[in-house]
């Protein structure tokens, strides 16, 4: 009984081992994914503070554009990490 405790916690413990790896990767694709999704509102919202700073009617629009393209920038830099292979970095840089 003691001896099948033992090898279950080794097979356990191994199996944890061996899926560590897979578990750090998916949260880094999750993360990618989410960084993606967010570039894609910045986007939009980059656009919409240029159209108002052209019509000039919000003061705010300035600020609020600045501030999003350098967002947008820091979350590029961390998809560049995100990237494995040179074909991907290329494509998102």
């Amino acid at each position: 009984m003691k001896n099948n405790r033992k090898i279950c916690f080794m097979l356990l413990f191994s199996c944890c081992l061996l899926l560590a790896p897979l578990t750090a990767s998916a949260l880094a694709m999750n993360d990618a994914i989410s960084i993606a999704g967010q570039q894609r509102m910045l986007s939009q919202r980059m656009v919409k503070a240029y159209a108002l700073v052209g019509q000039h009617t919000m003061l705010s629009a300035v600020k609020q554009m600045d501030d999003t393209i350098r967002q947008f920038d820091r979350n590029l830099e961390q998809l560049v990490l995100f990237a494995e292979t040179p074909k991907e970095k290329k494509v998102i840089g």
